[in-house]
């Protein structure tokens, strides 16, 4: 899947205090030092408000989410209207390959989400892919699902 997050590097709001880089978020509605990784996460976020896939108040970022005892945070969730998330996407740092470990790292997440549609990126290459609960088993995508 070939999304060019880097175009909207221009629409992310950033500042430095103290000689540090912050960059704002706009779904959490706050300044956060500026990591590779929240770039990224910044970056896509653009990507899906400038072209109208989903409206920052159907965007959750950096929630928790608990199995088995164990807790994990997610990057990025989109909600449908009915505040179901439909779209989970883990976002890397641009250095840190997408591999097979980013793919299971997601799964382990849709086991308590159940979202159809998964999205991985470090804003260089990205990856989606539907899940078909029934058969157990993922397609992937070529086109940003709307």
């Amino acid at each position: 899947m070939h999304l060019d997050l880097l175009k909207y590097k221009d629409q992310l709001r950033t500042r430095s205090e103290n000689d540090i880089a912050h960059i704002f978020d706009p779904v959490r509605n706050k300044w956060l030092v500026l990591q590779p990784e929240e770039l990224v996460r910044q970056l896509f976020i653009q990507y899906c408000i400038s072209n109208n896939i989903c409206s920052i108040a159907k965007m959750s970022v950096e929630r928790q989410i608990s199995a088995n005892d164990l807790q994990w945070r997610y990057d990025i969730a989109l909600h449908d209207d009915k505040g179901y998330p439909w779209l989970l996407v883990e976002c890397k740092a641009p250095d840190v390959p997408v591999t097979q470990k980013t793919l299971d790292q997601i799964s382990r997440y849709n086991i308590v989400l159940k979202v159809p549609y998964l999205i991985v990126t470090n804003g260089i290459d990205t990856y989606g892919c539907r899940v078909d609960f029934a058969k157990k088993s993922f397609e992937e995508i070529f086109e940003f699902p709307v």
